[in-house]
């Protein structure tokens, strides 16, 4: 099984501070996972209709991860988003969706969503005072 962390700074910067990465390439190390960390600036998406060679990683093809992991926080940006947008159409499973990331991006819409699923749970407020 084959795997992405997108993250800020991809595999060659890590930080000591980013014991999570380290952390979950070596689990999936022990678990024979080919667990690689990318950045997202290392990523060029092309729209063709094959869509297989449709990623290049450093200007060269690879072929696509049977998962994708994106751990980057309130930093991601919008091509961060598109990419992961575009395995989402290729098939790829994402742990965290491009639509989830942007989501909880947005703190107020985030408080939006939550406050109309506990109110069809709960009865009108008019109701509840009687």
């Amino acid at each position: 099984m084959r795997g992405w962390i997108i993250y800020t700074d991809g595999a060659n910067l890590l930080k000591p501070e980013r014991y999570e990465i380290e952390r979950l390439v070596a689990v999936a190390k022990e678990e024979n996972i080919e667990l690689e960390v990318y950045a997202p600036d290392q990523f060029d998406l092309l729209v063709t209709r094959e869509d297989e060679k449709s990623i290049l990683i450093d200007g060269k093809p690879v072929p696509l991860p049977d998962f994708v992991m994106p751990r980057m926080g309130a930093g991601t940006t919008y091509f961060a988003l598109a990419i992961i947008r575009h395995l989402e159409r290729l098939g790829v499973y994402c742990v965290n969706g491009a639509h989830a990331i942007e989501t909880v991006k947005d703190k107020l819409y985030a408080q939006q969503i939550l406050a109309k699923q506990i109110c069809r749970h709960r009865p009108p407020c008019w109701l509840s005072s009687r």
